[in-house]
């Protein structure tokens, strides 16, 4: 990609900050853009991994001593754990699987809940679980 190719598809709003760092050099700003794109894709790896390892530890303490299967009496579909929206993000999950032709597994439906579910577990409605 080039710095005409980039202009064609870029908003000025957007390249607007890029060009006042570079003081109005327009080769200087597209290269600042370029390696604001590399680094806001590194910082994906980040979260991804730091996801896989927050889900995955909730897991494990909400999970302790809990059966796995059948999902219906795991902590996810337990009302005295999960509020009812926390439950329904759990069903979503659980119908998708049904509707693709997968099977109920507890990690597959770890996996399968959205980010927005795990960080939602922090909101001051679950303070009982922590």
């Amino acid at each position: 990609m080039d710095a005409d190719e980039t202009r064609a598809w870029i908003s000025a709003e957007r390249f607007a900050p890029f060009l006042e760092q570079a003081e109005g050099d327009q080769a200087l700003a597209f290269d600042l853009y370029l390696w604001h794109a590399r680094i806001s894709g590194a910082s994906l790896t980040t979260l991804h991994h730091f996801e896989v390892a927050l889900r995955n530890a909730i897991d494990r303490q909400l999970g302790s001593g809990q059966p796995q299967t059948p999902i219906e009496q795991s902590w996810l579909l337990d009302p005295e754990t999960l509020s009812a929206y926390g439950i329904a993000k759990v069903r979503d999950v659980l119908a998708r699987l049904d509707r693709e032709g997968y099977p109920r597994e507890h990690p597959r439906i770890i996996a399968a809940l959205p980010f927005s579910f795990w960080k939602g577990l922090f909101a001051r409605r679950y303070e009982h679980l922590w």
